[in-house]
């Protein structure tokens, strides 16, 4: 069950909470907040609920923002996704793989199935560089600052241009650049030593290197954000959409209102708040703020960058079309670095004999990918899609029915190496004001998954309720900072 919490007395003033963003985190707070007493208005500059944490329907079927599973090692939240989503929600087999060298293999790679499926001498230049690699570091004590630095440390030369090097230039960037701890959060094996232990110890079955199993709804991953709006609602919650935040006006040490557009572009105005909330980019709030943030907080915010991602929906005349749910591709020969069946998931979101294929791109906005159009990116798409043995070159022609992408220009956010300072600045400012609360993938800047983002809003709930004070926050918010990413 959901965390409880006790709701204010029909004797007590209602304290009024504004949150900024209808993603999965602000609607999970709205609801706690709601559902404990306060007055709630939630602002949501989209026309939908849900951010990415969404399904959308196009003709006769429904579809997500790319590949989402229910899936957690935090204590509670498992259950709480059960309780949220009761029969609507598919206990699910999880099956990936990886793409290499024109072979598929497991994901998370499995050093006896690479050992059969790689040229010799490539696995041979691996261990020697692997030895070179670990020889070296008796003799050295500096530290991993970048993600090249974790990999070539832990994997060698060979193995790191092999598995980790093209991935990071696709999905974040230089590697060169990018911190290591990227790197420590994004993939649960430090060094081939621990990947080879864990083969033979089974460790790399457990649940906190890679999920066996996932909750879905049947309806697309939306389904958790409809629930959660309709439970903030029923509450008395108050979801506003379309809206566009103006000024977040501040006395210097509280927010005191908030003057935004609405729907109609009438302009309203929140004030008296006692809470305020956002999980809206950390860029556009700082530019909200009424006296203007300092101008070095306003450069830290535009210095915090993110990648752009182009998912693109491929339409078959056929049932199934791959044995997982999703596979990596991380060579760079590739257009894209993940390709997912939505009918994988869930096969009530799609029409018997029809499928569709979600290939993921990720770029930056003003790279080739991104500003082709979809005529000229699906004759890209389709060839690699060949090329990688996913579909048949008569099927490209014959059987491929639709085609069409979407655009999202802030995904992924890119952990440079220096990310920590301009974070700092950035959130040392927003907490200085005693009512204010960032949270969210994007209101932390912080690389995460929904079930990450509904434990910051069961965590900040509980933390507003019992009156907590900003040294007792500073604690919570070094608890998102320990999130790992698990596949």
């Amino acid at each position: 069950m959901s965390t409880q919490f006790h709701k204010n007395t029909s004797q007590d003033k209602k304290k009024k909470a504004i949150i900024l963003g209808a993603g999965a985190t602000g609607l999970k707070i709205a609801a706690e907040l709601a559902r404990a007493g306060y007055a709630v208005t939630l602002l949501e500059k989209n026309t939908h609920i849900g951010g990415m944490a969404y399904s959308f329907q196009y003709k006769d079927v429904t579809l997500d923002y790319g590949p989402h599973k229910f899936y957690s090692q935090i204590k509670g939240i498992m259950s709480e996704y059960k309780e949220i989503l009761a029969n609507d929600c598919l206990v699910r087999e999880k099956t990936n793989s990886l793409y290499l060298l024109g072979k598929y293999f497991r994901f998370p790679p499995n050093p006896f199935q690479l050992a059969f499926g790689i040229n010799p001498i490539i696995l041979a230049k691996c261990g020697m560089s692997y030895c070179s690699s670990f020889i070296g570091s008796l003799f050295s004590s500096r530290k991993n600052v970048s993600y090249e630095d974790y990999f070539l440390h832990g994997f060698g030369k060979a193995c790191y241009e092999l598995l980790f090097k093209d991935f990071c230039w696709k999905v974040w960037g230089d590697p060169k650049i990018i911190s290591e701890e990227l790197a420590r959060r994004r993939i649960p094996v430090p060094n081939i030593k621990e990947l080879v232990k864990n083969a033979f110890t089974g460790e790399q079955d457990k649940p906190d290197v890679s999920a066996k199993y996932f909750y879905y709804p049947k309806q697309g991953f939306g389904k958790l954000s409809d629930i959660l709006a309709d439970r903030v609602q029923s509450y008395g919650g108050v979801i506003q959409l379309g809206v566009l935040p103006l000024e977040i006006v501040t006395d210097g040490k509280r927010v005191t209102s908030v003057v935004y557009s609405d729907h109609t572009k009438k302009k309203q105005t929140l004030d008296d708040i006692d809470v305020f909330i956002s999980t809206i980019h950390l860029k556009d709030f700082i530019g909200l703020f009424t006296p203007h943030a300092p101008s070095f907080v306003a450069d830290a915010a535009g210095a915090l960058h993110y990648r752009a991602l182009r998912l693109c929906y491929v339409f078959l005349d056929k049932d199934r079309a791959l044995q997982d749910n999703w596979f990596f591709f991380p060579e760079q020969s590739v257009c894209f670095n993940r390709v997912s069946e939505q009918k994988s998931f869930s096969p009530f979101t799609v029409p018997s004999g029809k499928t569709v294929i979600t290939a993921e791109i990720t770029c930056d906005i003003d790279s080739s990918h991104y500003i082709m159009d979809d005529a000229a990116l699906r004759a890209v798409v389709l060839e690699d899609l060949e090329k990688v043995g996913i579909l048949k070159k008569e099927e490209v022609t014959g059987l491929v029915t639709d085609f069409f992408t979407k655009k999202l220009a802030r995904v992924y956010p890119v952990y440079a190496i220096d990310f920590r300072v301009h974070l700092s600045s950035v959130l040392d400012y927003i907490h200085s004001f005693e009512n204010v609360y960032t949270i969210g993938r994007q209101g932390l800047f912080n690389y995460n998954n929904t079930d990450h983002c509904m434990d910051m809003a069961n965590l900040t709930a509980q933390h507003i309720l019992s009156n907590g004070n900003r040294d007792e926050w500073q604690k919570i918010v070094q608890i998102f900072d320990t999130y790992k990413i698990v596949d």
